[in-house]
């Protein structure tokens, strides 16, 4: 609640208000909300700060924004730029009982802006948001610059977020939001809101989506918020359901925190009701508005903060401020993703109610019927009897005749039903009015909605009802007054539902239950799950109110179609799918024995379809002390009745079926302490509750003891002797007429009985005739569905008439307590055309029925299929067909479409044979009723993806139900992991250049790529097996030993095993390291080049640099080839002496003309000096010699003296003296390494 919108009312003013309400109903789905710029910055502070985030719809804007509606309810969506592109708030309408209040905040005053979405990208972590909010580890992402918004029809508004230009946003998507207003009055009418996420990108996208819904119930900002189905407490605090278990919630105004006087509420889908197709959420969340407010997608609950009540701890609030949050992908492995091209939509419903009215002396009386004891009004023309939201009691059996006439003998007085109904006598002291003191009331409701639906939706209003004309509208008598309600089996857990439940408000006194399956009935699990009633008189019934009530959807206006998608394809999961209370029904504890062993089993372990969801919570609690004390519960014994049902395990054909998920009955253990459907154990509340049962009673007919007994009850005094006798049809005769199309049928039916009376639509005089006493017809446009009760036997001829192009199906069964038989058809008509067929009654009841009509099956088909399978690996899937009947199909042929990256392998039919390869088509010829074939397909994926299988099953023969011969299963096709083998060529030398890699192997596809050290390179697919990658010359620049793997794409792939590619090198090494010389001699040393990462099979050249003067080197031998061994080379540096050596660069001077002179004298005395005697001459030689060479110089001197005057030349010296550091290099193509030696020079 806010203080801020109270507007000065009182909560008196508030309280008269919620007195005033009516029922309505309001279906929504989930909301996208665009928040303006100048609101995308604001903090939420305090309540009173909320109005600041929101745009007046209209105000200030340059025209109206556009609105939508049909006088019932209204949507007003914000089409201006800078307003809130997009943003729409939702209000009653001027025709609604409850006009111009809120549905969501903001409605009344026309503002929007604190609901709104975010669609989160966990591919590219991205928030996509309609305002801008906390979203930590991901970049927020305004949606509003990118939105239009324009009318959709019929009788919509849409607004597309258009992010699919290149670079607009992280993620090529298209957003779509329409809201679509349907319906023309109150009982129909409702706000469709659908969101579509698109992806126009190239790759995947993953993502969740979370929608915060701002709920406003009238001035309350706080309402609560209540699991139901199963029923969970009014909750004033945040909350988590992850997952949720419930199938829907409640939120609840709770009027200035008193939980007791709702304004009234709105129920939100988590996993059901089906009918609303509801997207299963991930999670929701009840929340503080202002704290989830500020967040874009996660966000933790507080289970201790009070969100709902004047305790929340939030500055300015007067109650409380609460939200809900829907998640939808709520973490990255339950993310939702959408394909390239595809796209993904999510639906949340809302129904809204208005609380129960509260209304005004001896107490009222309500009859609640049981399953089958309500019916729709709409079915029989004129018979509106007691009707109550368009339900009324069943009239063709009669089951609750004789009671009402003894309550009325008894001095009730019911309202006058409408004119025309005939059968209920009149009674002593006449009708009463609705504006009278009337005290008996029909309670019938819609017996196919869950117990917990139906208290709400039927039950509690008619309480109120009862109340208000039993006290004359007087408002005291209303809030004093109590009821006293009588309740045959199903309506007394509805009764129960209701005493005992938290909506209870203190107005039943006494409470009489009979024939009511406190424990369950084993009887309706075949019902259930089977759709297969044991007991003749039960399908009689049953199978009325099911045809009764399935008629009543079609003429509804739900198509065929409609029904097919809730599950309604099959018997057995329609009769799940259209009437879940069966469920409800059935025992609470072991009730299935199990055929091959002999024990029963266990109730744990039955499936979730054979366990009853109601009982087991509704019997852990006690009715109130002060109804409990005026409880009485009746029954009736000495009846056979179902205790236990043998089964077996299903067979394949049941599996096709959807039938028998639990076993399939084989037999039955019945006991005589039951009424024929209700076990005496069954009745038994608790101890302190007595059961009243009586023999040779039939749950189907309130007997006249009985009858005396609850009319004693009521009165608190004996009561005998009032004459009311059950009474039953026995037999009924039905003809009914659907459509095999999504329209409603195409025709008329017309029925002639043996002695000529006519019931139906006469094409000739075109009207309805009903010349057969007590028959009925059901119909608004055309007549569709024909019962006549107790039958004459004799022949009966019916007439079909077209009244536009369509398929029908036509059945004409008989159904009565000594057996049943039925017969169905189909066929066509035009508008005009007429077919004629008979049927016969036979009064033996041998083959009961007989007909020429032409024969007809219900065939289906279905795949069984692995979900995933890899490219490259044979895939196996079995087709199978079955045929529900009645008759056998001829020529039945199953054709298959397989999808283009699929190559067939193989087909093997239990029986025919099989053609074609990429339209397979196997005929089975003729299958017989309840008969089950298949076919064993082998087949070969080629390429990745998800791909579609479809298969159709067709026959020469009339099918009954077109919808299920065709099936399909998407199969995942995954990359297979790669697997490498070798590699070609699996060496080279380094610096060799690029070149082309083969990798042998399998499990290669298009998409895999070789990785060179993990890196990806240009690689193409030769086959499964061999792969080619190019291979750069800067791969194998060095040398070295590269990783060469294979990376297959998902989905599926992965990486191979790694194989190792060499790149070969060299390297050299010198030995010794270094040496001394002198100058002028030689330094020896051994170079050795050695293969590096494998053989190097290329020559080695060699050279060396920084040798010193006067020094050289030389190669012995000149080149090497290593291959896998080192090779040696002989380094040899040679190293120069000193000498006379003319200067370098000066030219000698020229010789002496006496030169030669003085070089014949020095020779001369060179010879004399030889001549001498050695021993006698000794001294004198020797002066003589040195005599003779010092004039020989002396005439040398004289000679060169006489020359130009040249200088003698200086001394050149040899290598100079030191140690040097002399490099080896060494080449191989581009390839060089190098060592260095040490050289001393002395």
């Amino acid at each position: 609640m806010r203080n801020g919108k109270l507007s000065g009312r009182s909560v008196q003013d508030r309280t008269r208000k919620r007195h005033s309400l009516d029922l309505h109903w309001l279906i929504l789905s989930p909301v996208l909300l665009v928040t303006t710029p100048g609101a995308l910055s604001q903090t939420v502070q305090a309540q009173d700060n909320k109005a600041l985030l929101t745009r007046p719809a209209v105000a200030g804007a340059p025209r109206e924004a556009i609105t939508s509606g049909n006088a019932i309810y209204e949507v007003l969506v914000q089409d201006v730029p800078g307003f809130g592109l997009g943003l729409y708030t939702a209000r009653t309408g001027p025709a609604h009982p409850v006009r111009g209040r809120n549905l969501l905040f903001g409605g009344e005053s026309s503002r929007t802006g604190t609901s709104y979405t975010t669609i989160r990208s966990y591919t590219t972590n991205t928030d996509y948001v309609q305002r801008v909010a906390s979203s930590p580890g991901f970049t927020a992402f305004n949606l509003e610059p990118f939105g239009v918004v324009r009318p959709f029809e019929p009788g919509g508004i849409q607004t597309v977020y258009d992010l699919t230009a290149p670079g607009a946003a992280p993620d090529r998507l298209r957003i779509v939001q329409t809201i679509r207003i349907i319906g023309t009055d109150l009982s129909d009418s409702r706000i469709e809101f659908h969101l579509r996420v698109e992806n126009a990108g190239s790759t995947p996208v993953q993502i969740g989506i979370r929608h915060l819904w701002d709920f406003q119930m009238g001035d309350d900002d706080g309402p609560t918020f209540t699991p139901r189905a199963p029923d969970g407490p009014a909750i004033v605090t945040e909350a988590t359901f992850i997952p949720p278990e419930f199938s829907f919630y409640r939120v609840e105004d709770n009027d200035f925190d008193d939980p007791t006087s709702p304004l009234y509420q709105t129920f939100g889908t988590a996993l059901g009701p089906a009918l609303f197709f509801p997207t299963r959420p991930d999670a929701i969340k009840h929340v503080a508005w202002p704290l989830a407010y500020e967040t874009a997608f996660n966000y933790t609950a507080d289970p201790n903060l009070i969100v709902s009540t004047f305790a929340a701890p939030f500055r300015g609030f007067a109650g409380g401020d609460s939200a809900v949050l829907i998640y939808f992908g709520a973490t990255p492995e339950q993310a939702m993703e959408i394909l390239p091209g595809q796209s993904r939509s999510v639906q949340v419903s809302l129904f809204a109610f208005s609380a129960p009215e509260p209304s005004a002396s001896r107490n009222p009386v309500l009859i609640v019927p049981g399953i089958a004891g309500s019916s729709s009004v709409r079915l029989i023309p004129g018979a509106s009897f007691f009707s109550h939201d368009g339900w009324n009691l069943e009239q063709i059996t009669k089951s609750y005749n004789a009671l009402y006439d003894a309550l009325q003998k008894a001095g009730y007085r019911a309202v006058a039903p409408s004119p025309g109904v005939e059968w209920l006598p009149e009674p002593q002291h006449g009708w009463e009015t609705e504006e009278s003191n009337a005290n008996l009331f029909p309670a019938p409701y819609d017996w196919r909605q869950p117990i917990a639906q139906i208290v709400e939706n039927f039950l509690m209003k008619q309480i109120d009802r009862a109340k208000r004309i039993a006290c004359g509208g007087e408002a005291s008598c209303v809030e004093a007054k109590k009821v006293d309600l009588v309740a045959f089996s199903l309506g007394g857990l509805v009764a129960r539902a209701y005493v005992q439940g938290r909506n209870y408000r203190n107005d039943v006194d006494r409470l009489i239950l009979l024939g009511v399956p406190n424990h369950g009935s084993a009887s309706v699990y075949s019902w259930w799950e089977g759709a297969a009633p044991p007991d003749p008189l039960l399908e009689v019934l049953g199978d009325l109110a099911l045809a009764i009530d399935l008629t009543d959807v079609l003429l509804q206006g739900l198509s065929p179609w409609t029904v097919i998608s809730l599950g309604l394809e099959f018997r057995a999961p329609a009769i799940r799918a259209y009437a879940p209370s069966l469920q409800e029904l059935l025992p609470d504890s072991e009730y299935l024995r199990d055929y091959s062993s002999g024990a029963l089993k266990p109730y744990a372990s039955l499936s979730d379809l054979g366990r009853n969801p109601t009982l087991p919570s509704l019997n852990a609690n006690q009715l109130p002390e002060a109804v409990q004390q005026r409880t009485t519960v009746r029954g009736g014994t000495g009846k056979p009745t179902i205790k236990v049902i043998r089964v077996m395990d299903r067979d394949l054909l049941d599996v096709l079926f959807l039938r028998w998920h639990d076993g399939t009955p084989i037999g039955l253990e019945t006991s005589q302490a039951g009424d024929g459907v209700v076990l005496e154990s069954s009745l038994r509340l608790n101890d302190a509750v007595r059961v009243e049962t009586i023999a040779d009673t039939d749950h189907l007919c309130v007997s006249e003891r009985s009858i005396n007994r609850i009319v004693s009850i009521l009165l608190e005094r004996p009561v005998d002797g009032l004459d009311a006798q059950c009474s039953l049809w026995e037999s009924f005769l039905v003809i009914s007429l659907a459509s095999a199309i999504n329209s409603p049928p195409a025709a008329n039916l017309l029925i002639i009985d043996p002695l000529g009376r006519r019931l139906g639509f006469d094409p000739v005089e075109q009207l309805v005739r009903t010349d057969i006493p007590g028959s009925f017809f059901s119909g608004r446009d055309r007549v569709t569905l024909l019962i006549i009760p107790d039958p004459i036997a004799g022949d009966y001829q019916f007439q079909i008439t077209g009244s536009s192009p369509g398929n029908y199906g036509v059945a004409a069964s008989y159904l009565g307590t000594e057996g049943n038989d039925s017969i169905e058809s189909m066929g066509r008509v035009d508008a005009g055309t007429l077919e004629n067929f008979a049927v016969t009654l036979r009064p033996d009841h041998a083959d009961i029925l007989r007909s020429n009509l032409p024969p007809a099956a219900d065939l289906a088909v279905s795949f069984e299929a692995p979900s995933v399978a890899v490219v490259g690996t044979n895939l196996s899937l079995t087709l199978r067909v079955g045929n529900a009947g009645p008759d056998a199909a001829s020529r039945v042929v199953v054709s298959t479409t397989l999808p283009g990256p699929v190559e067939f392998i193989s087909a093997t039919p239990d029986r025919g044979s099989c053609s074609g390869t990429t339209i397979l088509s196997c005929d089975f010829g003729v299958v017989a009723k309840e008969e089950l074939v298949g076919v064993l397909l082998v087949l070969r994926p080629t390429a990745a993806g998800r791909f579609n299988f479809e298969t159709r099953v067709t026959s020469s023969t009339a099918d009954l139900f077109e919808v299920n011969n065709s099936s399909s299963a998407e199969i995942a096709i995954n990359n297979p992991s790669p697997r490498t083998v070798s590699l070609s060529p699996t060496s080279l030398p380094a610096a060799s250049g690029g070149f082309t890699l083969t990798v042998n192997g399998s499990g290669f596809v298009s998409g895999s790529v070789v990785r060179w050290n993990g890196s990806d390179r240009p690689t193409t697919l030769v086959s499964s097996v061999q792969l080619h990658a190019s291979i750069s010359a800067s791969d194998i620049a060095a040398g070295g030993i590269s990783q060469v793997t294979v990376v297959n794409p998902a989905p599926g792939g992965g990486t191979s095993s790694a194989l190792a590619f060499a790149v070969t090198d060299f390297g050299i090494s010198a030995s010794p390291s270094d040496a001394a010389v002198r100058a002028g001699q030689s330094a020896t040393y051994t170079i050795t080049a050695a293969p590096q990462f494998g053989p190097f099979g290329n020559a080695v050249t060699f050279a060396c640099s920084g040798l010193p003067a006067l020094a050289a080197c030389s190669f012995n031998p000149a080149s090497v080839t290593p291959g896998a061994n080192p090779a040696n080379t002989t380094l040899t540096i040679t190293t120069t002496a000193a000498s006379l050596v003319p200067p370098t660069g000066r030219r000698l001077p020229p010789l002496s003309p006496l030169a030669p002179v003085v070089g014949l004298l020095g020779l001369a005395l060179l010879l004399v000096l030889a001549s001498a005697r050695y021993e006698a001459q000794r001294q004198r030689a020797g002066a003589a010699a040195g005599f003779a060479l010092l004039v020989a110089l002396g005439i040398l001197q004289i000679a060169c003296a006489s020359t130009e005057g040249t200088p003698s030349p200086p001394r050149q010296p040899g290598t100079p003296p030191g140690t040097y550091t002399v490099t080896v290099n060494a080449s191989s193509g581009s390839l060089q390494h190098s060592a260095t030696v040490s050289l001393r020079v002395e």
